[in-house]
């Protein structure tokens, strides 16, 4: 059934949740309606669409991102809202491209955006190499702040995982496990994505299995 399924009909084959590390990833962690439609019929077909697309922005609020740096470039976007993170624009390149066509394509889509402050979170490993400013934060940082030709954007970066320690795999899994079953609701946040605006992220939680390693006797 699985060779039918994936070879005849076209179907991804679904990892089971056991086998997942986000194994309590379901439907509900997931939105459909993130677009403003009223906004996209005010512009011509092929449009480059912006951040005015996106419904549930605040617009005067700053934004929270997150990067991972490596092979392909990706960032994703979001804001919290009470008790609820909506995850909500995700950017990503591939190479020959570089940290500047990444910012490039932030300072496209976010323009309108009137707070710009972004709050950006990243892998600790991005901070190796900051005493000679050779680091993947402080170029992403310098290409958002300034433009290719040498402007002040606006836009002021915040780098938010400076001297933070180390997450362990066995401690993501485990924080994940409780917040995408929703019991941390109540305590921290539930988490939303956008499951059209942000489909790389979606796929990528999806298809992301466990590692289990034993330790000889």
């Amino acid at each position: 059934l699985e060779g039918l399924e994936c070879n005849i009909l076209s179907i991804i084959p679904k990892m089971e949740s056991s086998r997942m590390f986000y194994c309590n990833l379901s439907i509900k962690n997931f939105y459909a309606d993130g677009f403003n439609n009223e906004v996209i019929e005010q512009h011509p077909f092929g449009w480059q669409q912006d951040c005015t697309v996106l419904k549930y922005l605040d617009k005067t609020a700053p934004l929270e991102g997150g990067m991972d740096a490596g092979n392909m470039l990706s960032m994703v976007f979001a804001q919290r809202k009470e008790k609820t993170l909506r995850v909500m624009k995700e950017l990503y390149t591939l190479p020959p491209n570089t940290v500047r066509e990444l910012a490039d394509q932030f300072l496209a889509y976010f323009g309108p955006h009137r707070r710009k402050v972004l709050r950006l979170y990243y892998d600790r490993a991005m901070n190796n190499y900051k005493r000679v400013n050779s680091d993947m934060a402080t170029q992403i940082k310098h290409c958002i702040e300034v433009d290719g030709e040498g402007k002040r954007t606006g836009w002021v970066v915040q780098l938010m995982s400076l001297g933070q320690g180390n997450i362990g795999s066995n401690l993501e899994y485990r924080f994940f496990m409780e917040l995408l079953a929703g019991h941390l609701d109540a305590r921290i946040f539930r988490i939303l994505i956008d499951q059209y605006n942000c489909p790389m992220l979606k796929s990528e939680m999806e298809v992301t299995g466990t590692v289990v390693k034993t330790s000889p006797d």
